[in-house]
């Protein structure tokens, strides 16, 4: 089981002091997020390549920083749009927005049809629901 999620590590190590990569994956593996941030720091900014975006990404990933996650894989498939492992991550990680957003959805969709169900009902008070519909059209059209 790698620590990305649901894929191995099989990335490539160009960058010449790929034992830092190597303890981070170690860290990460480990669930130890900021040691492995801190030796991922270390690396000079001239020699971050893809590999490390990756690696940071995935720490990302682990905290529940999906957001940066994302930004992280994106840079990592941009300067190496060939590593399967890179796009693997970034398209699982799209897969999960798209569930939470699925959910999120599914759960709105729930509250509107809990609300409905309540206040308009046949022995709901439609003169209020309508007041309500009055008061909010003076809202929204005010100057009209």
């Amino acid at each position: 089981y790698g620590y990305g999620g649901a894929y191995g590590y099989g990335g490539q190590q160009s960058y010449a002091g790929s034992q830092q990569y190597a303890t981070a994956i170690h860290f990460i593996n480990n669930r130890q997020f900021e040691q492995a941030v801190r030796v991922l720091e270390e690396v000079p900014s001239q020699s971050r390549d893809a590999e490390w975006f990756f690696l940071m990404g995935t720490v990302y990933y682990r905290k529940g920083w999906y957001d940066e996650a994302a930004r992280s894989y994106t840079q990592a498939c941009q300067m190496d749009p060939s590593n399967l492992e890179y796009r693997t991550a970034l398209n699982n990680l799209n897969r999960l927005f798209l569930q939470q957003l699925q959910q999120s959805g599914q759960a709105y969709q729930n509250y509107s049809d809990q609300f409905t169900s309540v206040h308009m009902s046949p022995g709901g008070s439609i003169c209020a629901s309508l007041c309500m519909a009055n008061l909010c059209m003076r809202f929204c059209c005010c100057g009209c």
